[in-house]
């Protein structure tokens, strides 16, 4: 047998149940562009690299005032000028202001790095890369913003040069002023 619903029941639950479809779908803090990193995506590439008679070199990439550089991948090739010059290691730093006059550098190593095969005047090509949850704020003691991403590369040979080429890609979000 059946047991009836109490009208008054009834009515309150189709009240209800009318109210909680529409607000379900409000958002109750909406979502602001500078917090959707698809937003502002980047890609950029620099060279550079350890030249004779040094074991060590840069490649650099800037970062503009008034903005925090979210960097997701990174990726070098080198080139070294001999075959037994091997690249030993690949430091891929950043710059993070820490207080108002005080930047810190962070250093994310290993990088590693993987001899893929000759280069076709001499030498061995190398690469590497790494998917990476890091951030740079530009440096503040350069107006410009400063290069406050680099890779910084070691090799064995200081009498020969090693040229390298570096990406990398991630978003952007403004600094609140």
């Amino acid at each position: 047998m059946h047991t009836p619903i109490p009208l008054r029941r009834l009515a309150a639950a189709l009240a209800f149940a009318g109210l909680a479809g529409p607000a379900a779908a409000q958002y109750s803090t909406p979502m602001r562009d500078v917090e959707n990193p698809d937003r502002a995506p980047f890609t950029m590439s620099a060279s550079g690299g350890p030249s004779s008679p040094y074991v060590n070199g840069f490649v650099q990439f800037a970062t503009p005032l008034g903005f925090r550089y979210f960097i997701d991948q990174a990726s070098l090739v080198c080139t070294t000028a001999s075959s037994t010059d091997q690249i030993t290691l690949v430091q891929l730093a950043t710059l993070q202001k820490t207080g108002a006059n005080f930047l810190q550098s962070s250093y994310i190593t290993p990088f590693i790095m993987t001899r893929i095969g000759p280069a076709p005047f001499g030498g061995w090509y190398w690469t590497g890369t790494a998917q990476l949850r890091a951030y740079s704020d530009p440096n503040i003691f350069d107006t410009n913003g400063g290069r406050s991403i680099f890779y910084n590369i070691f090799h064995t040979e200081a009498s020969s040069a090693t040229s390298c080429s570096g990406t990398i890609v991630g978003h952007t979000l403004p600094l609140a002023q």
